[in-house]
């Protein structure tokens, strides 16, 4: 009986080392991976705090070269227009406005009210010229009167491109 016991003792001890063993490198394992996965955080922070640097410092330059692009214009006395044909809306810059005998911002960005500030008898002449640049993609250049809120009469030269999405 003792020789039996001494066996199931021995077997016993035998499992416990093997199951010991056994959770001991599963849970180094579980550890490894927890590094892994805290490495890999660490990774994804880290280049998501360069992209957020990369961002703010494009942002910048940006912002930078727009300054840069306003006093050009006001120097030269230049004025930008953008006609979004998808979403139909017309954005003039601040010395347009001037131009136009207008304050900064209160144009309205439809269209048709950009079309009510030219003199009617040029109206059809630059819509004419507008639908030839953007059907055949040529330069666009027109010269046109404003009609000033005093009821003055200005002439303007306007010059542009269509430039056109990746869809066409």
């Amino acid at each position: 009986a003792n020789a039996r016991e001494g066996v199931q003792v021995t077997f016993f001890l035998a499992v416990l080392i093997v199951l010991s063993w056994g959770m001991r490198r599963l849970a180094e394992q579980r550890t490894q991976l927890k590094t892994q996965e805290l490495h890999e955080r660490l990774a994804l922070s880290e280049a998501e705090h360069k992209m957020a640097e990369e961002r703010a410092r494009i942002s910048e330059e940006l912002r930078e070269r727009d300054e840069l692009l306003k006093i050009a214009f006001e120097v030269n006395g230049v004025a930008m227009w953008v006609w979004d044909l998808l979403e139909n809306v017309a954005y003039g810059s601040d010395p347009i406005c001037a131009m136009t005998g207008r304050e900064p911002g209160s144009i309205n960005r439809l269209p048709k009210d950009w079309w009510r500030l030219i003199h009617i008898e040029d109206v059809e002449s630059v819509k004419n010229a507008l639908a030839a640049t953007r059907a055949t993609g040529k330069d666009y250049h027109q010269q046109f009167r404003f009609l000033w809120p005093d009821g003055s009469v200005r002439w303007m030269e306007s010059q542009g491109k269509c430039q056109h999405d990746s869809q066409g």
